[in-house]
């Protein structure tokens, strides 16, 4: 019993990834994992152009609540600039490029969507347009 809650809450997690912002990805894929109120994502984009908001469920919080966020995201072409925010309005943001990863480590802010489930918002921004074989890594929980 204990098992199958597991894999439906991490197919569930997995679905509930949903992406807003004014750009577009193509070629989406990811795998989320959550344990109570911490989780993991790993996944990328084929493409990504503009500025991406990534969408993160988050079972256990809610709205305002202070999200501890370490991510990584690697691309094979161009620039992207990663970004969350936390509840006081501090940006904590690294750019990559081919080659050179970046890292964050910092508070972001749960919000409440207009389904009134609770998500943590992650935002790529394709500094020069656009870029290619984006991949992430995301670890969440309480701070």
């Amino acid at each position: 019993m204990k098992s199958r809650f597991w894999v439906l809450a991490a197919v569930l997690l997995l679905i509930a990834v949903a992406c807003e912002g004014g750009g577009s990805v193509s070629g989406m894929r990811g795998t989320c994992r959550s344990i109570g109120d911490s989780g993991s994502c790993d996944g990328g984009y084929n493409r990504l152009s503009g500025v991406y908001r990534q969408r993160l469920d988050l079972d256990f919080y809610q709205s305002g609540d202070a999200v501890q966020v370490d991510a990584t995201v690697t691309v094979e072409s161009g620039r992207v600039r990663i970004s969350i925010t936390a509840p006081d309005g501090t940006l904590t943001s690294a750019e990559a490029v081919s080659g050179s990863p970046a890292s964050i480590s910092g508070l972001g802010t749960a919000a409440r969507g207009a389904a009134g489930t609770t998500y943590l918002s992650i935002t790529y921004e394709a500094i020069d347009g656009e870029v290619s074989g984006l991949a992430y890594a995301i670890e969440f929980g309480r701070p």
